[in-house]
């Protein structure tokens, strides 16, 4: 079972790993994909006859590989409210059924080369009864984590590298370290949304260059630029006046440090989509005395948030929750204006004010 945050690669391991499975020469598994979500929103005895006829599609073209992405929105675990109580129900009764068809075809097919991948945003959110650790239809649980500093930096350069796109002075490092928290995806996208100003900003800065040459005497009516055109024909006469021609017009795109800095604009990660994060323009210096409220808060929110791997180290139990209380015109309510309301959302930190 992998299991791992949106966005982190989950499915892009499977598929890379059902690939490999099935160009290696002694190997060549055939792989089954199916959709959690979708399953989910059929009957119990359709998805129970589905199951049946993946297993045997899987016996019959073994060695085989059956992937189940998505697996907590079809056997979700045990749910917070009692609106969910009925998807819980029906969780359970499709649990029960998917054990016993695996139980069964174990039984009958002991040494059938058939493999089960599980695809999860938590183990937890499983039903108990498929997860690893219970009645073990899953054996193995792999956490896929989000890429640290370094991770990222060749995540950025070889998505750039996909691209086809050169750089011009960008600080790897530096940009990493301001995508703390990015997830594979949101990388993905980050990248795309700094091409895009990129070639936003080199096209008005073809149109400043053709406009202070206009008034040149020798001035000739530039052709429209392109981000990529065919190549002359080598049997041509005028081939080599057509590629001058051609690499004088076309518009050159290259990806700098302010294009990802106004792509990070407004940018947000996946990890803080569902999260209710304020705006504030308040600040430390706004706040006059309080001292050790404000320490406080320094030492429990924003500290460990911005020095994570260092806090992690300390055997010390940080404070779980904060209360700021007083009477009306003090600065406690002051205070959760600051941007530790947005640190205690993302560390999941109860922080009240009264």
């Amino acid at each position: 079972m992998l299991c791992g945050p949106v966005g982190c690669g989950k499915s892009s391991i499977a598929l890379g790993l059902a690939r490999m499975f099935r160009k290696h020469p002694r190997v060549l598994a055939h792989t089954i994909w199916l959709s959690g979500a979708e399953l989910s929103a059929e009957q119990p005895s359709s998805v129970l006859k589905r199951l049946k006829a993946v297993q045997e599609e899987a016996l019959a073209l073994q060695p085989c590989l059956i992937v189940i992405d998505e697996i907590d929105k079809l056997l979700p675990g045990e749910p917070a409210s009692e609106s969910s109580s009925g998807e819980f129900l029906k969780a359970h009764q499709l649990a029960e059924l998917f054990g016993d068809i695996l139980s069964d075809n174990r039984f009958r097919h002991p040494d059938a080369a058939v493999a089960w991948l599980a695809i999860a945003g938590s183990a937890t959110g499983v039903h108990k009864a498929v997860r690893v650790g219970g009645p073990a239809l899953f054996t193995t649980k792999l956490e896929v984590s989000m890429p640290n500093a370094k991770a990222r930096q060749e995540i950025l350069k070889k998505l750039l590298a996909k691209r086809r796109v050169r750089t011009h002075k960008l600080d790897f490092a530096s940009l990493a370290a301001s995508t703390e928290g990015y997830t594979g995806f949101d990388l993905q996208q980050l990248v795309s949304r700094a091409i895009h100003a990129a070639a936003v900003r080199c096209l008005h800065e073809w149109q400043d260059r053709a406009a202070a040459q206009a008034s040149s005497p020798s001035f000739t009516p530039p052709v429209s630029p392109s981000l990529s055109s065919p190549a002359p024909s080598p049997s041509s006469s005028s081939a080599p006046a057509a590629a001058a021609s051609q690499q004088q017009h076309q518009l050159e795109v290259f990806v700098t440090g302010a294009d990802f800095a106004e792509a990070q604009a407004g940018f947000v990660p996946s990890a803080l989509k569902d999260l209710p994060l304020a705006s504030s323009s308040t600040s430390w210096e706004d706040i006059g005395g309080l001292e050790e409220a404000r320490s406080t808060l320094k030492e429990t929110l924003e500290l460990p948030a911005k020095f994570g791997p260092l806090f992690s180290q300390v055997p010390l139990k940080l404070r779980s929750g904060i209360l700021l209380y007083g009477p009306p015109g003090m600065r406690g309510r002051l205070l959760s204006l600051l941007p530790l309301m947005n640190l205690a959302a993302l560390l999941g930190f109860c922080l009240e004010v009264v």
